[in-house]
């Protein structure tokens, strides 16, 4: 059958940095086994591929997550950095190959082929040319700069197919089934070599190729088969590595072609490339050297090494290697020493103790877990102030939106909550999920009311009736279960298969506006009507193709509105069961729906993170973008002046509904940590979340910290919803262009050196870069040594330097020695800094304390009342002990 190659191009015109937005990130981290990774041309940045369907982009010095990049509909398999540096390429099991720009994020190309999965990307040194293999029977050239396919070559069916490009542009390399590879001239596709390897045939062992320097290396995934090295006639070649036990996943070689890594399921192993000696191994339990923050999802991160990695890749300088596994972290290591550097995670990383256990590797159970993240909703309370949410935890926490604080937790589930909502007072909560309870719960006081037991599975959904005297629990074994609220009886069950020994999960249940019936929504698409006394159906719905996801009425109550997987829409008449209209505007999955009070107006979220607003009828009136990942909910403000958004990764947006515009974002990491943040750069939240969400622009951070003096907004929120005045703050991104942060640098002492004395002299080079100088300061494992301003450091030209000594007094062991530089609008550069080791087998030691309170600050927002009263009490009390 002939296959036809498609190709979709969107041209984006290039972004200068002073254009690029502000955008504010958090630390979210991969949900889903890594499976490429990538550095930059200049080895400032790298890029990761993963099972979540996302591409990440770090910041190799500061192991920070700059951008998603969110697009493919299936896991990503393959990922590469363009020769420009400027550019991206992915491909995924979703047919696509996908170039996106670097400081952007935005799409400017989709190269498709149809009914196949690409597992395979490299590109030639230009740019000109992209050779992709697929898991199937083709192998394609593409030339970029046409944007079309230049030829295909046949391939092996069924089996990845893995390609290479070498440093020159002129040879391509295919590994195919049988433990053989072809070598093609990449212009013309024309066959050149063939490798083969003795021994028999092997079915279904693919080979993984790579080319280092005028040879070319191949392995099997055979397992003990080893790893050679040719000539490219294929003449002369050298078996090595023959201690090779697993399956071969990745082959790569440092800058100057003389180490060589592989991974495989168990290990990454670094060879010396000429000899295949054997040098060191990498150790996934090794704690880092150099930890580049602490999140509290990874204080048991020993107990948490990987089962497998999957793949491994030298820095362009050869001093690092950056691995990939299935525990979705990402880890650098020391390409010299093997020891280990730092991790890249995010709080997504993770699962923390309280989500329910699912095999990240296994299809069925991720599954399951995928609908159980779409659930991950936020109920607003009908008095608009408050907010419940639950992050499929056991606990379902309330939290106050004029203050962002927690202010009620409702805990007492053995496993996560799955879904929860009000009654239509908000004076009950009712919770269920995991341990196959239902739970009722007053609001106010966090005590609970009543629990109600009978599933034998997890509870996917929950409601109460309209009339709020019953509540309905749907699980995923089939049944829905009806439950007087008083009384806590059960006193309907409903199946939705004839065959009691068959499941149909019910992911979505609703009641009928006149109670008497119970509809539903199920995996296949089918809406089905159900009458409550007799558990028996009374109308099937059929139009949607693939998961329901939310049931809503119309205020008339004549029309059932249903959103789906399917990315459709539909209206259906109440009294005949027939389809009404079809909305097709989303591109992908829609989640959840919902209508304003008068029921005049209705909104849509869904996994294409666009927020949509129509009338009643269906018209599509506005829609409103700004998050980053799938949107699983969206209410209107009781009072129509707000909209409450909130996306899969618990980030919540609050968008002004007249305008469109985005008002306030929220950032929840944990049960302590949060933060929100505006659109002009103030920010307000708990210290543990700034240092987990950072300003970027273009592929450049900013910590938070950075901007405190004049961004920190205690007062932000209340700002926002009307009740103070605005601060008049100017719009950070304005204050970056008009004043640069300064540059700093500190001479010496050298990273790594070891102190002979106990005092050292620390030269540190501050640069004004057209945003003056205002002060310069050093920091000795995080506390302030000393601070230099004045007419010294504001007299610096714009463009010249400053060269400024500091005498630290070292402690024992590690001292992170810290510079940061601050611009004339109090502005604080990025920090330069450096470890130096002092040994000291025995000091004597005096404790001093400094106890300080201060009530009044520079900036007022920050007064406090007893903090000086505090100090003295404090002073007194060690005084006495």
């Amino acid at each position: 059958m002939k296959k036809w190659l498609f190709i979709g191009c969107l041209l984006v015109l290039r972004h200068w940095a002073l254009a690029q937005p502000l955008e504010t990130t958090v630390q979210r981290g991969h949900t889903r086994s890594i499976n490429s990774l990538a550095f930059s041309p200049d080895g400032r940045l790298l890029v990761s591929a993963s099972d979540d369907h996302t591409v990440k982009l770090w910041e190799v010095v500061t192991g920070r997550e700059l951008r998603t990049f969110n697009g493919h509909k299936a896991q990503i398999n393959k990922v590469l950095f363009h020769p420009n540096g400027e550019w991206i390429v992915s491909a995924s099991s979703d047919h696509d190959i996908k170039v996106w720009e670097v400081a952007t994020g935005k799409l400017l190309k989709t190269y498709t082929i149809p009914e196949y999965t690409i597992m395979s990307l490299a590109m030639d040194p230009t740019g000109n040319y992209l050779a992709a293999g697929s898991y199937g029977d083709s192998v394609y050239v593409f030339n970029t700069k046409a944007d079309s396919i230049l030829y295909g070559l046949k391939g092996d069916r069924s089996l990845p197919n893995y390609v290479d490009i070498d440093a020159q542009g002129k040879y391509l390399i295919i590994g195919h089934d049988n433990r053989r590879a072809t070598l093609h001239d990449l212009k013309t596709g024309n066959l050149m070599y063939e490798y083969k390897e003795e021994g028999g045939y092997c079915g279904g062992c693919p080979t993984q190729v790579r080319f280092v320097g005028s040879k070319v290396t191949t392995s099997s995934h055979y397992k003990g088969s080893g790893l050679r090295i040719r000539d490219l006639t294929g003449k002369t070649s050298q078996l090595f590595t023959d201690r090779m036990e697993e399956n071969t996943l990745a082959i790569n070689f440092s800058p100057d072609n003389k180490r060589m890594v592989t991974a495989d399921e168990d290990s990454v192993v670094v060879w010396e490339a000429n000899t295949g000696k054997f040098l060191f191994s990498l150790n996934p339990k090794a704690q880092d050297i150099k930890p580049l923050y602490g999140l509290n999802t990874l204080n048991q991160r020993e107990e948490r090494y990987t089962d497998q990695f999957t793949d491994a890749v030298f820095s362009p300088d050869g001093n690092y290697i950056a691995t990939a596994d299935n525990t979705n972290f990402i880890i650098l290591w020391d390409a010299k020493t093997g020891q280990r550097i730092s991790t890249f995670y995010g709080y997504l990383t993770q699962p923390g103790k309280d989500e329910l256990d699912f095999d990240p590797n296994s299809y069925w159970e991720w599954y399951s877990h995928e609908l159980i993240s779409i659930k991950n909703k936020i109920v607003l309370a009908p008095d608009g102030i408050h907010a419940f949410r639950s992050d499929r935890g056991k606990t379902v926490k309330r939290w106050d939106l004029l203050t962002g604080k927690v202010d009620q937790l409702y805990s007492g589930h053995e496993e996560a909550v799955v879904s929860f909502t009000l009654n239509q007072a908000g004076d009950k909560l009712l919770t269920a999920g995991g341990d196959r309870t239902a739970k009722l719960w007053e609001v106010s006081t966090g005590k609970l009311l009543k629990t109600f037991k009978g599933h034998r599975d997890l509870i996917y959904d929950v409601a109460f009736s309209h009339d709020q005297t019953r509540l309905l629990t749907a699980c995923r074994d089939g049944w829905v279960f009806i439950w007087e609220v008083e009384s806590g009886e059960l006193v309907s069950r409903i199946h939705l298969d004839t065959d009691p020994k068959l499941f149909t999960p019910v992911y979505v249940a609703r009641f009928s506006p006149n109670d008497l019936y119970v509809f539903t929504g199920v995996s296949d698409g089918i809406l089905k009507l159900w009458e409550i006394d007799t558990g028996r159906e009374v109308r099937e719905l059929i139009g949607h193709t693939d998961l329901i996801t939310d049931i809503e009425f119309s205020l008339d109550e004549r029309t059932v509105i249903s959103t789906s997987r399917d990315h459709t829409i539909r209206y259906w008449d109440l009294l005949t069961g027939m389809q009404l209209k079809k909305l097709t505007n989303s591109s992908e999955a829609v989640y959840d729906a919902t209508f304003d009070e008068g029921g005049q107006n209705m909104l849509t979220s869904g996994a294409d993170r666009v927020l949509r607003l129509y009338s009643a009828e269906g018209r599509l009136m506005r829609t409103f973008t700004g998050h980053k990942s799938a949107i699983t909910s969206v209410h209107f403000s009781p009072d129509k002046r707000f909209i409450i958004s909130g996306s899969i990764d618990g980030v919540v947006k609050v968008w002004n509904l007249e305008s469109g515009e985005e008002v306030l974002t929220y950032f929840t990491l944990d049960a302590n940590d949060w933060l929100t943040t505006n659109t002009t750069g103030n920010f307000f939240g708990t210290d543990g979340a700034s240092k987990q969400v950072f300003f970027v622009q273009g592929t450049q951070s900013f910590e938070l910290d950075r901007f405190f003096k004049n961004y920190y907004n205690p007062n932000l929120l209340k700002e926002a919803f009307g009740d103070a005045k605005p601060a008049g703050r100017n719009d950070l991104l304005e204050q970056l262009k008009e004043n640069p942060t300064p540059d700093v640098a500190i001479q010496t002492p050298e990273n790594e050196s070891m102190a002979k004395q106990p005092e050292v002299d620390v030269l540190v080079k501050a640069t004004n870069t057209g945003g003056g100088l205002k002060t310069l300061k050093l920091l000795q494992n995080g506390k302030v040594v000393e601070v230099k301003e004045g007419d010294l450091l504001a007299k610096v030209p714009e463009g010249k330097s400053l060269i400024q000594k500091f005498k630290v007094h070292l402690l024992p062991g590690r001292n992170t020695l810290e510079a940061i530089a601050s611009n004339r609008n109090d502005i604080e550069s990025r920090p330069d800094a450096v470890d130096v080791l002092y040994n000291l087998e025995k000091e004597e030691t005096t404790c001093f304390v400094l106890s300080i309170g201060i009530n009044h600050y520079e900036n007022p927002a920050l007064n406090l009342n007893y903090a000086q009263s505090d100090a003295k009490a404090f002073t007194d009390e060690v005084r006495r002990s």
